[in-house]
């Protein structure tokens, strides 16, 4: 529609022609109008035109630095003002931007242009006369990319950063094509290059020093060049929290200490662990309260309350956060009580060695508490200080030293250390090393001749630590004082001296050598180089060979020394070995050095013997070992058990290995039997020629009978010992194979094994599965191996010897009468590991935890436990040192406590706890025992008179009151009121507790008065003053009246806690509720706070207020707001604020509808338009 005009008395008629109305609901309607006549006047003014260039309608391309001119030429009386627009900016106000503007046309001027001046530019022009029309040119600068936006690091871990951004706003008029990230270390200036090709918006970086800060930057690139870079603000490590914290345990405590100690984490994260911060809560309790801090792997809790039961956690904390918490108890506060040790692990096999002349230092860090007394022994004699011998004492080590170390020095060293509690020994082996003792004399002169000396001794009886590396020689004229050197390294303890004088005296000298330095001498006697004419020497020792059933051959070595004279023959004898009647063999001397002996016995054992002769006379003879005669080889072995391969209706084809060892003569034959199922006789299988393989086809079998077969071996020998037997065979037509197992799985994993399950296969073939075959491979080989050498017949099987830490593949194949089935395949590799399990205690039927014994029986309790690494089991029993009166028996897998002719003190709760690297597990049994009362106090006397005496004594101690309540704890307080809750007594003094009595005073007070009496362990105190601070005690109560007090662990003011309030909103989806109109919604959000927050509703800025359709219910812990009815108006976001003297708390949720939409039908409001155009109404 135009604006109205004034118009003239013109008329004109309009052809007929048509218009569209647009109606609600979006729908379009055409509507004909006849014979209408308008009236106009002539205009004096005209509406604003722009005549936009066909050119102009698309774009302006231009390069980054050219100059863009954009000219628009336009129309309008009187002449429009023009505006040009980049957006929401003025391009008037800004100087970079030249306008120029005529009554016809306008020129904008961007003098070298950017990226940034791409985008859309719009032209509007008015002059009061219509609308102000507007236009639009798009200009592109074609240049690089600008930066890159919101660039962020996610998913930083150890040594990896993700980079996550969004594309440049404006691309440079061309498509991103490529992105390229950089990173820089925060030490450094230079940026280098991760990666030039990126096609996405995110990258991951790899391999990153965990120890060093590093700044990222991407650039976008496209086909210009590489565009701004986009950088992360501050410097990033490539690091995550610490792991867990390894091996926590209590090192020590005291009556109101623990200390504790732990090693480092496995992974630091990839930042130094600054510190460790330990948390401590009694047993029982559910809040952890700081307990401190510290640099180092050890920690000492101070200032706790004596026998009070807690537990510790301890965290790794570095740059990035605290590790995950490892627990340690419950510990004990009290005296701790260590049997004394000493650490023995440097000294291996418990063996020094120390060089003579040097100095030994023996240093073991011990423990023990009380500190035990130290005592030192040597070869089981008490060992005292000396001016080089030492013992030192320090706080945690033990150390003896001995100065320029002796050979007497070397022995057994044993340490005692001995407390109160035990007394322990502790043995060293010292071994001196140092030059060895001289040989062993005599110094023997073997053959002397007229120039030559043969020497022989013995090896020294002391080697002095060190293995004899030779020995030297040396001799002298004895009408001379000097020694001459003959020889410097001898190896053997014989040795002949060359070149000696005829008629000459000599006297020889013999030391032996270690690394460690040289002997004394031997020195041998007095001898003249002059032939002695003698019997020769003995033969080398007889070897026996070429052994028969009634002969055998000796052969030797000529003797060392022929008396002077030359050898002219041997003589030979024979002996059966249990025989001391010596045979000669020979009838005439035998001159070669071997002889064949006949005639022998089979069965026999003989020895032999030879002598040399020369023509002084026979030498000394020399025997042989003991050799039966017999055949040179034995039975066979038996062959390996019989496989079917082939079963046919009347045949099986059989097949075994063949004997480990054939008993030295070859296998000749193979002696095959069958027996029927329940026959006792075996059959020899016969065969046309003898069975050479280990293969043979059994025929003339009876179709369904069973059969079974064991084979033997002969050789040379005889027939050897029976295979075993195979399984039972049924005889039948060919089957096939079996189908594959079903379900292999790994149930279990050490170091070196893996233990596996798996099920029977679904189809047997036609046959009964007679075993499993186990294959395996590495993961990254695939060489399929057999595992098992026999076929398993269960349906599990443990695969030892692998490596540790190797990954494995493992598949199992049935088998049957037919052959091996398919093979079924573990779905993933498997890694050689420990599995490790927390500890588990296992209870039956049977157990109890109740014991109760009569004074003087015996208590013996049981536990069985489980776990991996194999736990550490403890018996603990609360102001009592078990080790003094129980005897406790532990193995890997049970635990026995017994305690002999128990007594009244012996009764109690007992706590068994096994705990290894993946946690802890305990129980607690109660013992009581049935004895008389303690001896009542001392008596006295009093209203002493004739004839009456009165008698007065305190009652017994121990009279069967209850032992007083564990643990009175302070629950909660109000400003009158206090919660108590304590547990119950470790004994009832033999009768059943029946209630418990609470007392209380003002502190500072000296009287305790009731607060009352309850049969719960909680209670409720009120009418209290707020601001006072109380003190709080529980006694026990049975038949035998009250226990001694138990007090709770400190005093307390009654005042409101001041806990700030909250609000759960979990149980409302993504904080969003949707409802259809009409209906009724409620938001119900639990809260808490105290005092109890007041709550306020808010549905946007409005406060919502109760109604007909509102209504708010709010109790101590949720509020509840309901509307009836809803409508559009109840969308949007409510707010439920919560505020008292602690804080405030804001918290949203919001509300959308789905509306019902109602249809019209829109026909009657087109009939009535039509009716008013037509008609004119």
């Amino acid at each position: 529609m135009t604006e109205p005009v004034q118009a003239k008395d013109i008329l004109g008629t309009v052809p007929f022609s048509n218009f569209s109305v647009v109606l609600f609901f979006g729908a379009f309607f055409k509507f004909y109008i006849l014979n209408v006549h308008y009236s106009f006047l002539s205009i004096s003014t005209v509406a604003p035109e722009i005549d936009l260039d066909v050119a102009l309608r698309t774009s302006i391309i231009a390069k980054a630095g050219e100059d863009v001119e954009i000219m628009i030429p336009f129309k309008g009386r009187p002449p429009p003002t023009v505006t040009w627009r980049k957006g929401d900016k003025n391009l008037a106000t800004d100087e970079k931007y030249i306008i120029q503007n005529t009554e016809s046309s306008t020129l904008l001027s961007i003098p070298q242009v950017t990226r940034d001046d791409t985008g859309k530019y719009v032209l509007t022009i008015e002059n009061g006369v219509g609308e102000p029309k507007s236009s639009f040119v798009n200009v592109k600068v074609l240049d690089t990319p600008s930066a890159c936006q919101k660039l962020q690091l996610k998913h930083v871990s150890r040594g990896t950063v993700t980079l996550v951004w969004e594309p440049p706003l404006i691309n440079g008029g061309s498509e991103i094509t490529n992105y390229v990230v950089e990173k820089r270390d925060a030490t450094k200036r230079a940026w280098s290059t991760v990666t030039m090709k990126c096609s996405q918006t995110t990258f991951k970086l790899t391999n990153l020093s965990e120890k060093t800060a590093f700044f990222f930057r991407v650039l976008a690139e496209n086909d210009i060049g590489l565009g701004e870079p986009c950088e992360t603000p501050e410097p990033v490590k490539a690091a995550d929290i610490p792991g867990p914290i390894k091996d926590l345990a209590m090192k020590d405590s005291t009556k109101t200490s623990v200390k504790l100690h732990w090693s480092k984490p496995d992974y630091d994260g990839g930042s130094i662990i600054s510190d460790y911060v330990i948390e401590k809560k009694l047993q029982g309790e559910k809040e952890w309260t700081y307990a401190g801090t510290s640099k180092s792997c050890e920690f000492e809790a101070e200032k706790l309350k004596e026998l009070s039961v807690m537990e510790f956690r301890v965290f790794a904390k570095n740059e990035k956060g605290m590790s995950d918490g490892v627990t340690v108890g419950p510990i004990t506060v009290k005296e701790h009580i260590i049997t004394p040790e000493a650490d023995l692990s440097d000294i291996p096999g418990g063996q020094m060695t120390v060089r003579i002349g040097h100095n030994l230092h023996i240093e073991l860090p011990y423990k023990g508490k009380p500190k035990p007394s130290m005592s030192w022994l040597k070869d089981n004699l008490p060992l005292k200080e000396t001016e080089h011998l030492r013992f030192k004492k320090t706080e945690n080590k033990i150390s003896l030293s001995i100065k320029n170390v002796k050979k007497e020095h070397g022995g057994k060293y044993t340490l005692i250390l001995d407390n109160v509690v035990s007394r322990k020994t502790f043995t060293i082996t010292v071994i001196t090393l140092g030059p060895p003792s001289k040989p062993k004399g005599p110094l023997r002169l073997d053959e002397v001749k007229a120039d030559s000396v043969v020497l022989s001794w013995e090896p020294p009886e002391d080697d002095g630590g060190g293995e004899i590396t030779g020995y030297s020689i040396e001799k002298r004229e004895t009408s001379q004082m000097n020694w001459k050197l003959v020889c410097s390294s001898a190896a053997r303890t014989t040795f002949k001296v060359p070149n000696l004088v005829k008629d000459t005296e000599y006297q020889f000298r013999v030391r032996a050598e270690n690394r460690y330095g040289v002997s004394p001498p031997l020195v041998s006697a007095d001898v003249v180089a002059k032939h002695q004419f003698r019997t020769p020497g003995a033969p080398g020792k007889p070897v026996v060979y070429n052994v028969t059933a009634d002969g055998m051959t000796i052969a030797w070595d000529a003797p060392a020394y022929d008396g002077g004279s030359e050898i002219i023959g041997y003589h030979v004898e024979k002996k059966e070995r249990n025989s001391i009647l010596w045979q000669k063999v020979n009838v005439a001397l035998i001159s070669s050095r071997e002889y064949r002996i006949t005639g022998l016995v089979e069965g026999n054992e003989y020895q032999f013997r030879v002598s040399a002769v020369n023509k002084f006379g026979v030498g000394r003879p020399l025997e042989s070992d003991p050799v039966v005669a017999q055949i040179p080889y034995t039975l066979p072995d038996a062959p390996g058990t019989p496989e079917p391969t082939n079963v046919t209706g009347d045949s099986i084809t059989l097949t075994w290995a063949r004997p480990k060892s054939d008993g030295g003569s070859e296998i000749n034959e193979y002696i095959l039997e069958r027996r029927e199922k329940k026959s006792m006789r075996w059959v020899k299988v016969s065969s046309k020629r003898p069975i050479a393989e280990n293969r043979y086809r059994v025929t003339g079998l009876i179709e369904g009978n069973e059969y079974e077969f064991h084979v033997m071996a002969e050789n040379a020998a005889g027939v050897g010992p029976p295979s075993d037997v195979s399984k039972l065979i049924k005889c039948r037509e060919p089957v096939s194979p079996p189908s594959a197992p079903n379900v292999v799985r790994v149930t279990d994993t050490s170091k070196t094994s893996v233990s596996l399950e798996w099920t029977k296969p679904v189809f047997d073939g036609g046959m009964e599965i007679i075993g499993y075959i186990i294959e395996m491979c590495k993961a990254d080989l695939e060489t399929w191996q057999k595992v098992n050498a026999e076929t398993v017949l269960a349906t599990k099987y443990t695969v030892v010897d692998l490596e540790a830490g190797e990954h494995y593949k493992f598949r199992v194949s049935a088998v049957n009468g037919a052959g091996k089935g398919e093979s079924c395949e573990v779905p993933a590799s498997v890694q050689t590991v420990d599995r490790l399990s927390a500890p588990e205690i296992d209870i039956d039927a049977n157990f109890k935890q109740t014991h109760i014994v009569r004074a003087g029986a015996s208590i013996r309790l049981f536990i069985a436990f489980s776990g991996r690494p194999v736990p550490t089991a403890v018996w603990s029993k609360a102001d009592a040192n078990l080790s003094l009166r129980a005897d406790i028996q532990t193995t890997d897998s049970f635990s026995t406590l017994t305690v002999e002719e128990c007594n009244r003190n012996d009764a109690g709760k007992y706590v068994f706890t096994v705990e290894n690297s993946s946690g802890s597990k305990s129980i607690t049994f109660t013992v009581k025992v049935l004895d008389t009362p303690g001896p009542p106090g001392p008596i006295t006397f009093k209203d002493v008179t004739r004839g009456s005496i009165t008698l007065m004594w305190d009652a017994p101690v121990l009279d069967g009151e209850p032992a007083p309540p564990k643990r009175l704890d302070i629950v909660d307080t109000t400003k009158s009121s206090v919660v108590l809750a304590w547990l119950k007594p470790d004994h009832d003094g033999g009768s059943r507790v029946t209630g418990y009595l609470l007392e209380m005073k003002q502190k500072g007070a000296d009287k305790w008065i009731p607060a009352g009496q309850t049969k719960q362990l909680t209670f409720t105190v009120e009418g209290l003053v707020e601001n006072t601070e109380y003190e709080f005690r529980v006694k026990a109560k049975n038949d035998a009246g009250y226990s001694e007090p138990r007090e709770a662990f400190s005093s307390v003011i009654i005042k409101e806690p001041q806990i700030e309030p909250t609000a759960d909103l979990s149980e409302i989806s993504r904080q969003l509720i949707t409802c259809k109109a009409g209906s009724t919604f409620t938001i119900d959000i639990p809260i808490s706070g105290r005092p109890a927050p007041k709550v306020t509703w808010k549905l946007e800025e409005m406060r919502l207020k109760e109604t007909e359709r509102v209504t708010i219910r709010t109790t101590k812990d949720r509020t509840t707001l309901t509307v009836k009815d809803s409508m559009r108006g109840d969308s949007g976001k409510y707010y439920l604020t919560l505020e008292n003297t602690a804080g405030c708390m804001v918290s949203t949720t919001t509300i959308i509808y789905i509306y019902i939409y109602i249809y019209i039908y829109i026909y009657n409001y087109i009939q009535l338009l039509y009716t008013i155009i037509k008609y004119g109404y």
